[in-house]
């Protein structure tokens, strides 16, 4: 997707808190690194992503992927595995602080134009 301007929620849960939300959405504008280590994975629509990490942001993302778990004692949500591992754990993290879980259906984002 070209960066035409920032993001914003197109649809987002009804009751969910403003801080939070927008806190989710700030996520997904933090630049992710890159390191010898990689994960496929295979879009709703068919489109296969490569996410690229170091070895310490797959352990990393897999240690809070377990405490989301066991905190909320409920599944990562399908469609928050298939984003990049340092978001992953960036996802958990912002949760934890929150006491909210994630949604489980994949909030719509939008590229607002400049």
């Amino acid at each position: 997707m070209q960066n035409n301007g920032p993001l914003r929620w197109g649809d987002f849960p009804v009751g969910s808190d403003e801080a939070y939300a927008q806190e989710l959405l700030d996520i997904f504008e933090d630049p992710i690194g890159w390191g010898g280590f990689k994960r496929e994975v295979a879009l709703p629509s068919g489109e296969v992503v490569t996410h690229r990490f170091s070895l310490a942001v797959g352990w990393g993302s897999s240690f809070r992927q377990s405490e989301y778990v066991a905190y909320f004692q409920r599944d990562f949500p399908a469609w928050a595995m298939l984003q990049h591992p340092y978001h992953i754990s960036c996802m958990c993290r912002l949760s934890a602080k929150y006491g909210k879980p994630l949604p489980e259906e994949a909030p719509v984002m939008v590229r607002c134009r400049r």
